[in-house]
């Protein structure tokens, strides 16, 4: 049937805690002398991912700022088979000696995909920014996001916990949970319990 594959890359963080380690599935390179690949040559408009300039000036904005992650954001965006069987990925049971070659279909989106931005910024746009409860929850999730990340502030420190709230609720709905929310003003006295 219809298959491809992808280019990949390893990129290593020496301060990450959670992902030391990632490979980057790279959907928009095109390996030298062999050709390039599906979706380097049916290549999509550039996606809007947000505006890192102005996610920097909404938490700077107000006296309170509200900082969020998306955890695991483009994992947790599932794929149809054939999507998946266009974004195969070569690896192997012994990875140091590179034997035992193993064949993979992603069924989700991936770090590095040149879409991958783009359908988040869909899901927020249209289904996230229209189910919260609050103006200053939808301001955040559509003026405030770059990527997988989200800055914002509040007029005042009660505020937080408020906002804080529903847009941790807001993203559970839909399957994109926040890894944590972070404010500048003080610690969160709840901090280590949502990092364990």
């Amino acid at each position: 049937g219809t298959h491809h594959y992808t280019y990949l890359s390893v990129v290593s963080s020496e301060t990450s805690e959670s992902t030391g380690t990632r490979l980057i599935n790279n959907t928009l390179s095109a390996v030298p002398n062999e050709g390039t690949t599906y979706s380097y040559e049916n290549r999509q408009p550039s996606s809007e991912i947000g505006d890192s300039w102005v996610s920097l000036l909404e938490f700077m904005m107000n006296g309170t700022g509200i900082s969020a992650d998306i955890s695991k954001c483009y994992l947790r965006v599932l794929c149809d088979d054939l999507t998946a069987r266009l974004r195969l990925c070569v690896w192997y049971k012994n990875p140091e000696q590179l034997k035992d070659m193993i064949v993979y279909e992603r069924k989700t989106l991936d770090f590095g995909d040149s879409q991958a931005a783009l359908i988040i910024r869909i899901i927020q746009e249209k289904y996230l920014a229209r189910i919260c409860d609050y103006n200053l929850t939808r301001h955040i999730i559509l003026f405030g996001a770059y990527a997988d990340n989200y800055s914002g502030s509040l007029e005042q420190r009660w505020m937080y916990e408020m906002i804080q709230t529903d847009l941790t609720e807001t993203h559970e709905v839909v399957g994109l949970p926040l890894k944590n929310v972070w404010t500048d003003i003080s610690t969160d006295p709840r901090i280590l319990q949502k990092i364990e």
